[in-house]
């Protein structure tokens, strides 16, 4: 961050997944520190981590293939999404349905 700041390297906008308006990248410690703080409000304890293993284990819930999902996540390797998602178990479908049922506003899954 201190090199692109100090312009001595030369940075592309297009590089970067989060950007600032005018195109430099966005400090991953202040995610995690405004994620942290979002999270402390609300009573949650969130990190970046936790947010990528419930994104994933909600689309394999949701019937992505793990596939799909190790895609997403980046890796090359379909075993390492399967140790790093944490798939639900049928005992706990009724709380991913609770879950998405709040999130979509009310409507349920089976509802889409």
């Amino acid at each position: 961050m201190r090199e692109l700041d100090a312009g001595r390297i030369e940075h592309k906008p297009t590089d970067y997944v989060v950007t600032l308006s005018h195109g430099l990248p966005v400090d991953p410690d202040a995610i995690s520190h405004w994620l942290k703080k979002v999270g402390k409000g609300v009573g949650m304890n969130s990190t970046p981590h936790r947010l990528r293993h419930t994104s994933a284990t909600m689309m394999l819930n949701l019937g992505s293939s793990i596939e799909a999902v190790g895609k997403v996540l980046g890796h090359s390797d379909v075993r390492t999404t399967g140790v790093y998602a944490r798939v639900l178990d049928a005992t706990g479908g009724d709380a991913l349905e609770a879950l998405a049922e709040d999130l979509d506003g009310g409507r349920r899954c089976s509802d889409r």
